[in-house]
């Protein structure tokens, strides 16, 4: 299977705009929590029913460059993709641009599974490994614009 980066298509709303007329920088936290969801929806495992597994996906760091203001009305694309896969962690790369060359912002998630029942991080199977590897990008460089 050749490995797909996720895409989620944003179009900037009224309440995402901050005092400064462009969005929020927690905006982007969101629209990165909305993709990660997606991805584990499309692997198979929504995360609302990731505790019958006995796991739960947890943030543990993201960092964030912003590149380019959005505003009012812009339309963006959202690129999310993973590139390393651990027992017990995965690390996430993102972009947000037009479609084309301009990007907005561009950064990375460290996400843990951890233990449904105590909160700590443990090592997940082959077979949930194998249910994210479409998304996955071993060592990828950055996308080209």
């Amino acid at each position: 299977m050749n490995p797909i980066k996720f895409q989620l298509p944003i179009e900037v709303q009224t309440f995402q705009i901050d005092f400064s007329r462009h969005v929020s920088n927690t905006v982007f936290l969101q629209w990165c929590e909305q993709a990660r969801v997606k991805i584990c929806e499309a692997a198979g495992y929504p995360v609302q029913d990731t505790a019958k597994h006995g796991w739960l996906p947890a943030l543990a760091e993201t960092t964030i460059r912003y590149k380019n203001q959005l505003k009012l009305g812009d339309k963006v694309q959202l690129e999310m993709w993973i590139t390393e896969i651990k027992g017990a962690s995965a690390t996430m790369k993102f972009q947000f641009t037009d479609g084309a060359a301009k990007l907005y912002a561009e950064g990375e998630q460290r996400g843990l599974w951890i233990d449904a029942d105590n909160g700590r991080p443990i090592r997940i199977s082959q077979e949930i490994k194998a249910a994210f590897a479409r998304f996955y990008f071993p060592a990828s460089p950055e996308p080209s614009l």
